[in-house]
């Protein structure tokens, strides 16, 4: 039986179930519109990302120490599969998915958030009114001139 293995796929299995409820949380946050909010969940992403990185990589070693990998389309490939690791492997792939669903479900919230903005930012300039808006410099479009009070 390959318990390493086995216990590093579980422990992978709830990382990855934790990155997709701070998925769902992040999508719940973007919808509120909290900004502070929003960076504490992408804190808890990126740390939850770390972990995963780290648990992936001790994976990888466990599963070539027991002369696995993974094949195409996610597949176990090795001679001798421990029904144990292969139901394991499985739980992992389904997590995964979940968790590329939840990914796949906020990028398009964010996309239509930054159409929605668009539309908006362009609606403004059509009125003349984009003397306010700011450039990805983050200076307004229309800076004003003349004399600097900061010069003196």
């Amino acid at each position: 039986m390959s318990l390493p293995l086995i216990q590093i796929l579980h422990r992978e299995t709830e990382a990855v179930k934790a990155f997709a409820e701070a998925l769902a949380d992040e999508r719940e946050v973007m919808k509120s519109g909290d900004a502070q909010a929003l960076g504490a969940v992408l804190d808890r992403k990126t740390a939850l990302a770390s972990a995963l990185a780290e648990l992936g990589a001790a994976r990888e070693a466990q599963m070539a120490a027991a002369g696995l990998r993974a094949g195409p389309n996610g597949m176990l490939v090795g001679l001798r599969i421990d029904p144990a690791v292969h139901q394991a492997w499985r739980t992992l792939r389904l997590a995964a998915l979940g968790a590329h669903q939840a990914s796949t479900l906020n990028s398009a919230v964010i996309a239509a958030h930054l159409e929605h903005t668009r539309a908006a930012i362009q609606v403004l300039r059509q009125r003349g009114i984009d003397a306010g808006l700011y450039g990805r410099d983050g200076r307004t479009q229309n800076a004003a001139s003349g004399l600097s009070l900061a010069r003196g």
